[in-house]
């Protein structure tokens, strides 16, 4: 049986910032800060009058953001997992991104082996 582990290598705010690898409970917390985050200069975007600044704000943000996401929340998860870092491609097909977000969330660390073992030996 396997724990969850947590998997964070911290070096400072940079390794915290940064990480190599990230747990469940960590993926979760990232993922729900990044959206309160984004929704929040999102709002404050908004308020701009002219709309193409306001177009090139959000943009930017939503880029930066999404950025942040994929290689520093979701490609370190998936390290954790133990799925090939070309996963994060799939997270760009819509209805299999929330699947494979599920799966994230829910499995511990290096289910992937765990499930690959399972199938080889039948």
């Amino acid at each position: 049986m396997q724990t969850d582990e947590p998997t964070e290598q911290h070096n400072g705010a940079f390794g915290f910032l940064f990480p190599t690898r990230i747990g469940r409970l960590s993926y979760i917390l990232r993922s729900l800060t990044l959206g309160i985050i984004l929704l929040g200069v999102h709002s404050c975007s908004e308020q701009l009058e002219d709309p193409k600044t306001r177009a090139l704000v959000t943009l930017t943000e939503v880029a930066l953001v999404m950025i942040y996401y994929f290689w520093f929340v979701v490609s370190p998860r998936i390290r954790d997992f133990g799925l090939p870092i070309l996963t994060v491609v799939l997270f760009f097909i819509p209805l299999l991104n929330g699947v494979l977000a599920l799966f994230l969330l829910l499995g511990p660390q290096n289910s992937w082996q765990v499930i690959q073992s399972k199938i080889n030996r039948t």
